[in-house]
């Protein structure tokens, strides 16, 4: 406990220091580095410690996300065109059985 916070209520400053490293870290990751260049832009690059364990804890945990997120959208692309690829396999397989019932060379 302190005088600024008699209950104890609030957490220490090293605390939100250290969740503002980490979160900064994961931005910086997921987003490629825009946040950081965004930071730098409003003049509060100095605000975080980029050499600290939570910056670099952060990045490891957004290059993990922004995987799974890059590859979560590249698995929908994938399952579309295979569900186009089925499509278009079904109709020709249609086409193909509609044309034998009718005496048709395929």
């Amino acid at each position: 406990m302190n005088n600024l916070d008699p209950l104890g209520l609030c957490p220490p400053e090293d605390l939100l220091h250290n969740f503002s490293n980490a979160c900064a870290g994961f931005g910086d990751a997921a987003t490629l580095g825009l946040t950081g260049k965004i930071r730098e832009s409003m003049g509060c690059k100095a605000v975080v410690n980029h050499s600290s364990g939570w910056y670099s804890g952060g990045q490891v945990a957004g290059t993990v996300v922004g995987t799974i997120a890059l590859e979560g959208a590249g698995g929908a692309l994938s399952a579309t065109k295979g569900a186009d690829i089925i499509a278009e396999g079904t109709s020709a397989a249609s086409r193909l059985a509609a044309n034998r019932a009718a005496g048709k060379a395929a």
